[in-house]
């Protein structure tokens, strides 16, 4: 999992550079279109938490009572795969941005939240997974 989360961790600062390297051409972007994606991504950011707490935290609490469970081991997985996709597309969206001709310092949030939250969100172990 660990592996997983540092190769998205790695791709979202790729994201951050790639525009920076080679060149992006000067568009007249549209401010809706840059907050049609804001709303997207705050609405996948507050929606990962109800994720997170249906495949994560169930697996948890039964991987702590049963540490032998195959099927919460795979969805507890699945959780944090989907939370790490979920993290690094809100970094995509940045590259995106910034390729239809918003500047940095308007895209950076999205680089700066991307690599925050999947810093903050490492996997966790309970007592019987170790």
């Amino acid at each position: 999992m660990q592996l997983i989360r540092f190769a998205l961790f790695a791709s979202v600062l790729l994201f951050a550079a790639i525009p920076e390297l080679f060149r992006v051409e000067k568009h007249s972007p549209s401010e809706v279109v840059f907050y049609v994606v804001v709303f997207v991504v705050l609405w996948m950011a507050i929606s990962i938490f109800k994720i997170r707490s249906v495949l994560i935290l169930r697996a948890e609490t039964l991987l702590a009572s049963n540490p032998s469970d195959a099927v919460a081991l795979r969805r507890w997985q699945a959780g944090y795969v989907a939370t790490y996709a979920v993290f690094e597309a809100i970094g995509l969206y940045g590259l995106v941005l910034r390729y239809l001709g918003f500047a940095l310092t308007r895209v950076l949030p999205f680089y700066i939240a991307a690599v925050a939250l999947i810093l903050a969100y490492g996997p966790r172990r309970t007592q019987s997974m170790r």
